[in-house]
C-alpha cells in the first residue's frame, strides 16, 4: 500500500529522507560525518557513506567540499 502511494517502498523512502536530511547538514553545519551518521539514524558511519555515495553519486566529504566551493564561489562573485 506504501508503495502503491509513494511509488517506492518504506525503506527506500527512509533511506532518501535520511539522505536529503544528511545533505542539508553537510552543508549546512560543520559537524563530522560521524555525528551526522548518527544524528541521521545510521549507527555505522561506513555504511551511512557507502549509502550516501550510491545515492548522490559522490562521498559526503566530497559532497560537503563541492557545496563548500559553489558558496564561496558565489559569495566571491558578489562582492565585485
Amino acid at each position: 500500500m506504501f508503495k502503491d502511494n509513494t511509488g517506492c517502498t518504506l525503506i527506500n523512502w527512509r533511506e532518501e529522507r535520511r539522505i536529503a536530511r544528511a545533505s542539508r547538514l553537510l552543508t549546512q553545519t560543520t559537524l563530522q560525518i560521524q555525528e551526522i551518521s548518527k544524528k541521521i539514524g545510521y549507527g555505522d558511519p561506513l555504511y551511512f557513506s557507502r549509502t550516501f555515495s550510491r545515492m548522490v553519486g559522490c562521498s559526503p566529504r566530497i559532497y560537503r567540499q563541492n557545496r563548500q566551493a559553489t558558496i564561496n564561489k558565489f559569495d566571491s562573485a558578489s562582492h565585485h
